[in-house]
C-alpha cells in the first residue's frame, strides 16, 4: 500500500514509485504499521546506492519481523548475486509476503 492508501494503482508509475514514498513506506514497515502492506523500491534510490551487506541483512530483518507486508517490488537492478543472499535471509522467514518482484532494466 502506498502512502495514500491506494493499493490498486500501477506500481511502476512515476507518482508512486518515488524515493519519498519509498522512505515513508520503509519507515512504516520498520514500525510494523498496518499501513505497510507494500514496499516498492528502485535501485537508483539513495537508500540502495549506499547499502552494504549489513544494510541488506537489516532490510531482510525488517521484512522478516513485519506482519503486514504482502508485496515487495525491487526495480532497476536493485539486486545482485551478493546482496540477494542477505535479503533472502529475511524473506525466507517471513510468512506474510505473497508476491516478490525483481525487475531488471537494460
Amino acid at each position: 500500500m502506498d502512502s495514500d492508501g491506494d493499493s490498486d494503482s500501477d506500481p511502476f508509475s512515476d507518482e508512486e514509485d518515488n524515493e519519498e514514498t519509498f522512505n515513508t513506506d520503509l519507515q512504516r514497515m520498520k514500525e510494523n504499521s498496518p499501513l505497510a502492506t507494500r514496499l516498492v523500491g528502485d535501485g537508483e534510490y539513495d537508500y540502495f546506492q549506499n547499502m552494504n551487506d549489513n544494510g541488506w541483512e537489516e532490510l531482510g530483518s525488517y521484512i522478516s519481523s513485519n506482519s503486514h507486508l504482502q508485496e515487495l517490488q525491487l526495480c532497476g537492478n536493485t539486486l545482485n548475486d551478493q546482496n540477494i543472499v542477505f535479503l533472502f535471509r529475511g524473506l525466507t522467514s517471513s510468512n506474510t509476503i505473497g508476491e516478490i518482484y525483481s525487475v531488471t532494466m537494460d
